[in-house]
Order: C-alpha cells, then sequence, then structure tokens
C-alpha cells in the first residue's frame, strides 16, 4: 500500500474514533450541543478520509507528484482547523470558533477542487 492511501484509511479510523467519543460524551452528559462538530468529523473524517484512501488505493499513480501530498496536507490541517473551531464555536466561544472555523473550511473547499483535478486527471 502506497503512503498517501495508507495515511488517509489510518486517519479516517482514527477521526472515527475521535467521532465517535464526541458522540459518547454528549449521551453520557446529555447535552447534544457538540452535534454539529459530532457530524462533521463522522462524515469529513471518516466516511471522506476513508474515500480519498481508496481513491489513491484503486488509482495508485495518483499519488504521484506533488499535487496529491499538497492535497493531503491541506485537507488534514483545515479539517483540523474547522473540527477545533466548530467544537469551539457549538462550546460557547462562538467568536473564537468563528475565527478558526471560517478559513479553514474555505480551504478545505478549495482543495476539493485539487482533488478534482486529481481525479479526472488520473481516470481519463
Amino acid at each position: 500500500m502506497r503512503p498517501l492511501s495508507k495515511s488517509y484509511l489510518r486517519l479516517s479510523v482514527l477521526y472515527s474514533i475521535v467521532g465517535l467519543g464526541v458522540g459518547l460524551m454528549m449521551v453520557s452528559v446529555d447535552d447534544h450541543s457538540q452535534m454539529p462538530a459530532h457530524a462533521h468529523i463522522m462524515l469529513i473524517g471518516f466516511v471522506l478520509m476513508f474515500m480519498f484512501g481508496v481513491f489513491y488505493r484503486l488509482w495508485p499513480k495518483a499519488e504521484d507528484g506533488f499535487l496529491p501530498v499538497l492535497h493531503f496536507v491541506l485537507t488534514q490541517v483545515s479539517f483540523i482547523g474547522f473540527m477545533i473551531g466548530f467544537w469551539l464555536y457549538y462550546g460557547g466561544n462562538p467568536d473564537l470558533g468563528e475565527t478558526l472555523r471560517a478559513p479553514s473550511t474555505t480551504v478545505f473547499f478549495l482543495n476539493q477542487f485539487l482533488f478534482c483535478w486529481i481525479v479526472f486527471k488520473a481516470t481519463r
């Protein structure tokens, strides 16, 4: 297994543990204010990262070059940034949360165009 696919797959299951932990925490204290953070950790952290890993596993040549590495780095940094932002925003610190969440989600969104380029290039 090549490095990017392995990294995405490993991180996806680690993010699932974090997301499930947030869900367990919400249930145990009967406070569901972090539901948006929990949902985003599970959907983006687990599902989307897993899908990235599967894509790079099925198209191993797509890992070649600088762009896939840039995609990986931007994905991880922006995901962690907006997850912390979500946590702060819904945890009672909306100003600080939004300061981190807004730029991180923008980088993540723009990074999807890079992934789109990588997919179209690999599957032509």
